[in-house]
């Protein structure tokens, strides 16, 4: 029996009949006992776990200390000619206090690449625009990626020119060091003016000579990899691009576990066309709202019920999650109970989403529960979980854009003045590496909401 807000009289004459005064006082108090200590068996569930920490994205560091490292290689020298007017030197010139005018209290290590890496002092640094700087034979970025600081926000600049096998191994490294451990992979190509040799062009290590035209479009590309916390990349890019890029020709992309800032909640969300269903918000024990669970009672003698709920959402910019409707999903009984503790494992099957539709902005779900074959008296909790598909995910265009086609090898020896300095090679297979062992690895999450669905 269930008794609401009703005063100890007014229960009185409802239940027994009688006046207060009729009645001795502590029979009634003991009777009340009983009375709501039989109300206090109401069917009533906890509250679903928090989210685990690599389930949602944390706030930018306060105080980071930032690896900068700058290729010194010979191919990176085409970029200082001629000297300070080209964006690469502009670009070197500020990159420490846009680190600055990002994060005030931040520290900065400053280091040169080539075959080994090395620590210069700010100086030094300075230097970089101009093309003595560049004298190192070769462009060991693996061996950077091996001595770097997982906790320190790595930038390092670069043409990121390698041949497939340094590619393969750079990607893997890349892999081990950063993304394994749930750090995330920016990608920043910026193009400049550029006089000088491209080395190492084809499997043959060809060289040829590369000047760029008025056309920004034909400035050749160098590259900034960011390696760190999701949220210190998007930070810092953000604040370089607002204070520091207006007039460059940029491209950016990043690969992480995570694709949206905060896993949705039912907060604000719609549901419509219910079937023998109520929404209520009686269900979790702690009497408390939970916006990641959506509360429903099947109505009197029902056994099948349905409804439609939208979820918004925000995704993550920058990410290359790019075909919506290319969704998996995965429904878990995290809780099912009824009065006497028993679980009821055929509850598993009761609960169907028919159809899943994904916008820019929000999740749709249209779900069924077939309640016949369980018992009444009964809350089911089901955790449903959304990621997209592998197939779900598209390389950018630029990367394609901005590939190296070696097919045209021969044309360019045959003709070295043809050459396609403005392209970068196997930047499409770093990227697709990139981005696969990412996605292999981590299974970015779209949504993880929970439904409580009560019976009786």
């Amino acid at each position: 029996m269930q008794i609401f807000c009703l005063g100890i009289e007014n229960v009185a004459k409802k239940i027994l009949g009688i006046k207060l005064s009729a009645f001795p006082l502590f029979v009634l108090y003991f009777f009340f006992f009983l009375v709501f200590a039989t109300c206090s068996k109401a069917v009533r569930v906890p509250a679903p776990p928090p989210w685990a920490e690599n389930e949602q994205l944390t706030f930018f560091s306060e105080n980071p200390t930032i690896d900068i490292y700058l290729d010194a290689s010979a191919s990176m020298r085409g970029f200082t000619t001629p000297g300070y007017q080209t964006y690469f030197a502009q670009f070197i010139q500020n990159i420490e206090s846009s680190v600055f005018s990002t994060w005030p209290k931040g520290k900065t290590n400053l280091k040169k690449f080539g075959t080994q890496v090395y620590p210069i002092s700010h100086a030094d640094f300075l230097n970089a625009a101009s093309p003595n700087f560049y004298n190192e034979p070769e462009t060991r970025i693996d061996r950077v990626i091996e001595g770097a600081n997982a906790r320190c926000l790595s930038l390092i600049i670069t043409d990121l020119f390698q041949n497939e096998a340094d590619t393969l191994t750079l990607s893997r490294f890349i892999f081990e060091k950063f993304v394994r451990t749930g750090l995330a992979v920016g990608i920043l190509g910026i193009r400049s003016q550029f006089d000088g040799i491209v080395f190492d062009v084809g499997v043959n290590g060809l060289q040829f000579s590369y000047r760029s035209t008025n056309e920004p479009n034909k400035f050749r590309p160098f590259y900034i990899l960011m390696l760190g916390k999701h949220a210190d990349i998007i930070h810092y890019y953000e604040r370089l691009t607002s204070d520091y890029l207006n007039n460059y020709v940029t491209q950016f992309s990043l690969f992480s576990r995570y694709i949206v800032r905060t896993l949705p909640s039912f907060d604000n969300s719609k549901v419509v066309n219910t079937y023998r269903m109520n929404e209520v918000l009686s269900l979790l024990a702690s009497g408390k709202r939970d916006y990641r669970v959506k509360q429903f009672r099947l109505r009197r003698n029902a056994d099948i019920g349905a409804f439609k709920v939208t979820l918004s959402y925000n995704r993550e910019p920058f990410t290359i999650y790019s075909n919506l409707n290319l969704l998996e999903y995965q429904v878990k009984l995290i809780n099912q109970t009824n009065l006497d503790g028993a679980v009821i494992h055929e509850a598993e099957n009761a609960f169907t989403i028919n159809s899943l539709q994904v916008d820019t902005k929000e999740i749709n779900f249209n779900i069924s529960f077939n309640a016949t074959n369980l018992p009444s008296n009964a809350i089911y909790c089901f955790e449903v979980s959304l990621y997209p598909q592998p197939e779900a995910y598209r390389i950018p265009d630029w990367v394609s854009r901005w590939n190296m086609n070696t097919t045209k090898l021969q044309n360019w020896i045959n003709a070295p003045l043809t050459f396609e300095g403005d392209s970068t090679l196997n930047l499409k297979r770093f990227v697709d590496e990139i981005a696969q062992t990412t996605i292999r690895f981590h299974k970015p999450m779209l949504a993880k909401v929970y439904f409580y669905i009560k019976k009786g």
